[in-house]
């Protein structure tokens, strides 16, 4: 449960292991997106591994999110200001959940295994269809795209809590 000083040890693991992955997940992307060359293939197997450890993880979060609710006597911004954290941090959930739901679905409808560091692999189609193979893998990026934007949002707004309000919102979630 998160107190006056701290939100919990579950939620703040969970932030920053997730804040690391994303990032790796985000620059990977990124980078295959931008290059043919070998390597691409290896950065892809662990891309689809990762990400699939990420929607894990984005459960696990979500359920210590509704087991360990955030302590609102801390939202002493004006109303708009709480009703944009809270639109941010919840699209952000939608994001985080569909972006590795629309990847694992882009991979199986081109019947591509996805293998969880050669301990299991997911199931495939058994012919690929590549209408929903191309539109999963469009709205893969565009929904990566949005989760960018919130990020630098996100960011924007630990900046505006630590460096202007000096409020010690950073150091509840460290």
């Amino acid at each position: 449960m998160m107190t006056d000083s701290k939100y919990s040890l579950a939620l703040r693991t969970t932030h920053w292991l997730m804040a690391v992955l994303l990032a790796f997940m985000l620059v990977s992307g990124l980078l295959m997106i931008r290059s043919l060359e070998g390597w691409q293939l290896n950065v892809l197997g662990l891309h689809k591994a990762v990400g699939f450890i990420v929607l894990g993880l984005f459960c696990l979060r979500v359920a210590f999110k509704f087991t360990h609710p955030a302590n609102r006597a801390l939202h002493n911004e004006p109303g708009w200001k709480n009703k944009v954290a809270d639109t941010v941090h919840g699209l952000m959930y939608v994001l985080m959940a569909g972006i590795p739901v629309t990847g694992l679905l882009s991979q199986y409808f081109a019947s591509r295994p996805v293998s969880i560091f050669g301990l299991f692999s997911l199931p495939v189609a058994e012919q690929s269809n590549i209408v929903l193979y191309s539109m999963a893998r469009e709205l893969h990026g565009l929904l990566a795209a949005g989760l960018i934007a919130l990020i630098l949002l996100h960011l924007g707004g630990v900046i505006y809590h630590q460096f202007i309000k000096k409020d010690n919102t950073l150091r509840r979630m460290i």
